[in-house]
């Protein structure tokens, strides 16, 4: 919650609630998209979906799905449908991405580490150039990064359990994260590394 509060604040102070979706090319498409699904279930499915994204793109050809998978745009028209879809709560969403990112490295830390040791790698996280940029931006490389680096955890408890369950959820994990950017593709990496 501290780190979420963090990138809240950050966002606030850096006018990014408040800026156009002009940050980056992709921008736009990335907010249009999840906007365009929640447009389609707020008015009721009213057509195929092909042919109402197709409506949608010739009065705001800035559409990505397509050319991105898909799953960022549904959690975000879910984000949005339970939020707005302003772009001040809109952002939120990435923020609490980037939460639970540092929130894992926390968690992962804290037995190895003071807690204070620990929360201030998770926040040192957040300070990387990457996240910082990416935090005042509708994109989906937060929520990529997120899934690739659970599906790295779970291929981990995997290799040292075993367990079904853990293969299970990497295979989960790397496919939402297929689903989400397609850079998630050199997760097929991981056996090679261990075995």
């Amino acid at each position: 919650m501290v780190y979420f509060l963090l990138i809240a604040a950050f966002q606030h102070w850096t006018g990014a609630s408040a800026a156009a979706f002009g940050g980056y090319a992709d921008e736009p498409s990335h907010y249009l998209s999840g906007l365009m699904i929640r447009d389609y279930g707020a008015s009721g499915f009213p057509a195929h979906p092909f042919r109402f994204a197709v409506d949608y793109y010739t009065h705001m050809p800035f559409l990505a799905i397509g050319y991105w998978p898909p799953f960022f745009y549904v959690l975000e028209s879910a984000w949005m449908a339970l939020f707005g879809y302003h772009r001040a709560t809109v952002l939120l969403l990435p923020a609490l991405v980037a939460a639970l990112l540092s929130g894992t490295v926390f968690t992962l830390l804290r037995n190895r580490l003071a807690p204070p040791a620990a929360f201030l790698a998770g926040g040192l996280l957040l300070l990387t150039p990457a996240l910082l940029w990416s935090n005042q931006l509708v994109m989906v490389d937060t929520a990529f990064a997120l899934l690739c680096f659970w599906a790295g955890l779970a291929f981990a408890r995997w290799v040292d359990t075993g367990s079904a369950g853990a293969a299970l959820l990497t295979g989960l994990l790397a496919s939402l994260g297929l689903l989400t950017k397609l850079n998630s593709i050199h997760l097929i990496l991981l056996p090679l590394l261990v075995f």
